[in-house]
């Protein structure tokens, strides 16, 4: 038996949305969207950096004034130019141009340290020659002034002239170096019958 329809409200059918309705739907949809991700996140375009860098020094630290600043100036350039008057002459007599005679002076004043003084072995360029010395006219010229000669190691670079110019100096003057290169020149000195000459030995540490 077919079922009777009463007592059954009869479902009322929703008319189509028009397009106008659609379109103010979407927009309704987009708006909440942007309000939702404007609520999670934010963007900042400009950066607040400070002018000022922190300060390093202690709170019970305070800083010179400007004139107590002004004063260490005029003394630091006054103490300069009385010191201006011993300066320190590095003078390289060899080593420079080529490999072998190497001799420096240090000359501070009235003192003078000479830094090895060694011989160049001659090549093609020099034929009949058997060693090349340096110039070493100007330790002889202020040889008043010379303390010492430090020689560093005993090749023949460093070592070979120095008989020559012992020999040329009016005096004997102390040679520092380290054991074995003073075992060096000692037999070098034999060679050339230069007696009593000044070696002090120089040992780590001093």
């Amino acid at each position: 038996m077919a079922e009777s329809n009463q007592g059954k409200t009869p479902e009322r059918k929703r008319a189509p949305k028009t397009q106008k309705e659609a379109g103010e739907k979407q927009q309704t949809q987009q708006q909440g969207r942007k309000k939702r991700a404007g609520r999670e996140t934010k963007s900042f375009k400009y950066v607040k950096l400070e002018k000022e860098r922190p300060s390093l020094t202690r709170d019970n630290e305070k800083k010179p004034e400007k004139s107590q600043q002004k004063q260490s100036r005029r003394r630091g350039s006054s103490s300069s130019k009385k010191k201006q008057g011993a300066q320190l002459k590095v003078i390289p007599l060899g080593g420079l141009d080529a490999i072998g005679k190497n001799m420096t002076v240090f000359e501070c004043g009235n003192d003078m340290v000479l830094d090895d003084a060694g011989i160049m072995f001659p090549d093609d360029d020099h034929p009949g020659i058997d060693l090349i010395l340096p110039d070493y006219t100007y330790v002889l010229e202020h040889a008043d002034k010379l303390r010492g000669i430090v020689i560093t190691h005993g090749h023949e670079d460093h070592t070979g002239s120095l008989p020559y110019l012992y020999k040329d100096l009016d005096r004997k003057v102390p040679i520092y170096g380290s054991k074995m290169t003073l075992g060096l020149i000692e037999g070098k000195f034999k060679e050339h019958r230069i007696k009593g000459a000044q070696l002090i030995e120089v040992k780590p540490g001093d």
